[in-house]
């Protein structure tokens, strides 16, 4: 067993990240380890949870995502949407699908660098403010 799936804390700050999906953040994603190891959930259960609320829902598996051993990533495509809208010039450079789904599919996939001109979408995105 995993020595974080004790700490109720860990567990706590995990679900508040989720629960700021949709309103603070567009896109949250876990490695499904995490989901199965730490939350002690299954990978169906935690989905359920996220579509009643009304968010979207896509399982990664490892050789989809860069995310090791795959990952849920979880989001609201209304919010998507008109953060799409505002970057609308950007993600067209950048030769992308202005959907959600292309979204989603495209940040699981690669890493991308700090200095990538599409990377204050995708933080806005999660609503990363670190630097």
């Amino acid at each position: 067993m995993n020595p974080w799936s004790k700490n109720e804390e860990v567990k706590d700050e995990v679900r508040r990240h989720f629960d700021e999906i949709g309103k603070t953040k567009a896109v949250g994603y876990l490695p499904m380890y995490t989901i199965t190891d730490i939350l002690l959930i299954s990978a169906d259960d935690w989905a359920r949870t996220l579509t009643e609320r009304g968010l979207c829902v896509r399982v990664f598996n490892e050789d989809e995502t860069c995310i090791d051993r795959g990952a849920m990533y979880v989001y609201d495509p209304r919010m998507i949407a008109e953060l799409t809208e505002r970057h609308k010039g950007t993600i067209l450079k950048k030769g992308w699908k202005a959907n959600a789904e292309f979204i989603i599919e495209t940040i699981a996939k690669d890493w991308f660098e700090r200095s990538d001109p599409i990377m204050p979408f995708i933080r806005e995105l999660f609503n990363d403010t670190f630097d």
